[in-house]
């Protein structure tokens, strides 16, 4: 036998005094295909995300069951045939032993714990940048070059294996330039 989860919708068209009648009817109906209610609860009723079948607000309603494989499809196809079921989801529940629980719980602690590792070495990080102290891989920011030089603009170039600096060559005017390219095109056209 497998595990089963069933949520369904009770619409608000159904009076709060038949909600327990439509209860029942859904119990039948999983009782009657060979299944066995493990737990069942009403979650109230709930404002919907969005309008189905032009109703707003609903009953959620809860069901943990034990049936074969071959009895869900009946249970399925009886509930989409109930007027009175706006909606319904069933799903297969993972029922886990104490060890497994355990080591989930540890996987998670130890996931949280590199991830706080990770953290307080980005902030390591953050706070040594700050304080205009090197990055870890040896590396040198341009700003930090231009607040310690307060000179001309530095270029960084980098590699792979350091950063080099190059200086920056001084800005050439647009009339300059324009006299350059008549200089450059003039000589190709000679040639």
């Amino acid at each position: 036998m497998q595990n089963y989860d069933l949520l369904y919708l009770v619409p608000m068209s159904v009076t709060e005094e038949a909600i327990p009648d439509v209860m029942t009817a859904v119990r039948t109906i999983i009782t009657d295909n060979q299944a066995t209610i493990v737990k069942e609860e009403n979650l109230g009723k709930k404002k919907l995300s969005y309008a189905i079948k032009h109703q707003h607000h609903g009953t959620y309603v809860n069901i943990l069951f034990d049936a074969e494989a071959k009895n869900v499809n009946e249970i399925d196809r009886k509930l989409r045939l109930n007027s009175e079921v706006l909606r319904f989801l069933i799903t297969k529940r993972v029922v886990r032993s104490a060890e497994e629980l355990e080591e989930q719980q540890s996987l998670r602690e130890r996931i949280q714990a590199k991830r706080r590792q990770e953290f307080e070495k980005a902030r390591a990080a953050a706070d040594s940048e700050r304080a205009g102290v090197a990055k870890p891989d040896g590396k040198v920011k341009v700003k930090d070059l231009l607040k310690e030089k307060k000179e001309e603009p530095v270029k960084a170039v980098e590699t792979k294996e350091e950063t080099k600096v190059v200086e920056a060559k001084p800005e050439v005017s647009l009339e300059e330039l324009d006299k350059k390219l008549d200089k450059i095109l003039d000589d190709d056209m000679l040639k």
